[in-house]
């Protein structure tokens, strides 16, 4: 059985865009900023000092922040790395009608978005979500596939850059599968023992 380290995408445009006014992301391929592509390179080099971890094989979703991220990682591996094919099923959770949408635009004409305990939390819940948009069930049911492909496929490492880690927190949650992870802090990045 392999140990999985995941990691989040190095920040992204709409990441900054978002500090500013709410703008819901979703599966919308938003490059990463140069801070990003330092935070990726960072994950890397410490991927690399760890004498007890070497990453045997590595994956990402399909979305261009986390290949970006995770060819930055792999660049600064001092070995080689299988880097296995993109998988669309890594990506962020759709927001359907709202990805790329302003949050006043969306409130304005879905109000029950903002004010209706039924539909409020569409970006949080098992349940709730976007008109077209998945929930956060149905996004572990798609990555879960990947994590139990990979668990019959590979030994050794495996590295999965992706996107939320609460996302990879309710696989691990779903499953009591222990997962070791990469999180980013403000302080940068660190190892985390299993979640």
């Amino acid at each position: 059985m392999p140990n999985f380290v995941l990691v989040r995408h190095g920040e992204s445009r709409l990441n900054v865009v978002n500090r500013q006014s709410r703008v819901f992301c979703g599966q919308v391929d938003t490059p990463l900023t140069e801070r990003g592509r330092e935070q990726a390179r960072t994950v890397g080099k410490m991927l690399a000092a760890w004498a007890d971890l070497r990453i045997s094989a590595a994956i990402s979703s399909a979305l261009g922040r986390c290949r970006e991220s995770l060819d930055l990682i792999l660049q600064e591996l001092p070995y080689d790395v299988q880097r296995l094919a993109d998988s669309s099923e890594l990506n962020e959770r759709s927001l359907g009608a709202f990805e790329g949408c302003q949050a006043d635009a969306v409130y304005a004409q879905y109000p029950q978005y903002r004010d209706d305990p039924n539909f409020n939390q569409f970006d949080r819940h098992f349940v709730q979500k976007a008109p077209g948009g998945e929930n956060l069930r149905e996004v572990t049911e798609r990555a879960w596939a990947v994590i139990e492909r990979l668990d019959k496929l590979h030994e050794g490492n495996v590295l999965i850059v992706s996107h939320a880690m609460r996302d990879a927190a309710q696989m691990n949650f779903r499953t009591g599968v222990q997962m070791n992870c990469v999180v980013r802090s403000q302080r940068g990045a660190r190892r985390a023992g299993a979640m």
